[in-house]
């Protein structure tokens, strides 16, 4: 733990940071935008942004539709409102650095093309005096833009610890991720060639249960492929094995008849074999390694924090050394 320590020490560094600016009007806004009432304040904001996002339904009126094109208003004022204010008191180049505002900022002007054709479709009217359905404005992608307002939500990961632990260790598990999923597609291909192998010829309409089909089958490379797929989930998989495990070759064969007759319908042996090798290796075996990788990563995290110098300790003395050294050039007057 002692050396882990040192290590993290020794990778930090000053941030670089803006200045106050000398204008009166400039460092009021500077102020407001850096104080934790103004980010509580647009966190609430933000919060019943989304609730209001929740009440839209089907076959609303044109008057409840209206109310929420004026409360969706009343946010965009708001978030340009705060935009101005961090650009104003930042300064562009200092905004832009961070790409939470380089986030926001996006989210405003999209928020505003969206208010400007809800506008022209006549949105903002309750009752007979809207918009005809001829003359308004349609937008492929509309509703998609719409729905990207709900985006802001993310904003909320830097408030929250937990949350942010979670996005971390899901950031941080990636490349394992990465390597477990390349192993399992190799399985799932291995298993599919044999699958095609033993049950190319397995009859789909053994019963009237449908437990296959033409799509849910072992027939192609690409149904085999979703086929096992849908078994990691547990679905209806022993319904699977039971039609791959017919002994009677006439009931068990699509085609029984000639050389296909008892060629790719499967069998007791190789049915059970298959499928049981399948869940072992596809289920308990490959899909938890990506759990387990999460877990092990989350709990290294976890240990960093409860370490004898946990990160935000460190976050903390970074932040001092920021104020001595603003132009983080790593050298403090003595």
């Amino acid at each position: 733990e002692w050396k882990e320590t040192q290590r993290i020490m020794a990778d930090l560094k000053p941030k670089r940071r803006q200045q106050g600016p000398t204008n009166k009007v400039r460092y009021w806004c500077f102020k407001l935008s850096v104080s934790e009432g103004f980010e509580v304040a647009i966190t609430a904001v933000i919060l019943l942004n989304v609730i209001s996002m929740t009440l839209k339904h089907h076959n609303q009126s044109d008057c409840f539709s209206a109310g929420m094109f004026y409360a969706n208003v009343a946010f965009t004022i708001i978030f340009i409102s705060e935009a101005v204010i961090k650009l104003v008191g930042l300064g562009p180049r200092w905004y832009f650095l961070d790409r939470w505002n380089v986030f926001d900022f996006v989210v405003v002007l999209l928020s505003i093309a969206t208010l400007c054709l809800d506008l022209v479709n006549g949105e903002h009217t309750c009752g007979g005096d809207s918009t005809d359905e001829g003359s308004k404005v349609n937008i492929p992608g509309l509703q998609i833009l719409r729905a990207f307002r709900i985006a802001r939500v993310f904003r909320l990961i830097r408030r929250a610890k937990g949350l942010r632990q979670m996005i971390q260790t899901l950031l941080v598990s990636l490349p394992s991720l990465g390597n477990i999923a390349a192993l399992l597609l190799l399985i799932i291909i291995i298993f599919a060639v044999l699958g095609i192998t033993f049950f190319y010829n397995i009859n789909t309409e053994q019963d009237f249960y449908g437990r296959m089909d033409e799509i849910a089958s072992y027939t192609y490379f690409d149904s085999a492929i979703w086929l096992l797929h849908r078994q990691t989930t547990g679905e209806a998989w022993n319904g699977i094995m039971y039609y791959c495990s017919n002994p009677d070759w006439y009931q068990a064969c699509a085609k029984a008849y000639g050389d296909y007759l008892n060629d790719g319908c499967g069998g007791p042996t190789q049915g059970i074999i298959y499928h049981v090798l399948w869940q072992l290796f596809g289920t308990y075996v490959m899909m938890q390694l990506f759990t387990a990788v999460i877990l092990e990563n989350f709990h290294e995290l976890a240990t960093a924090d409860a370490a004898v110098l946990p990160i935000d300790k460190l976050n903390e003395f970074v932040d001092v050394w920021t104020e001595l050294d603003p132009g983080a050039y790593e050298e403090i007057e003595a």
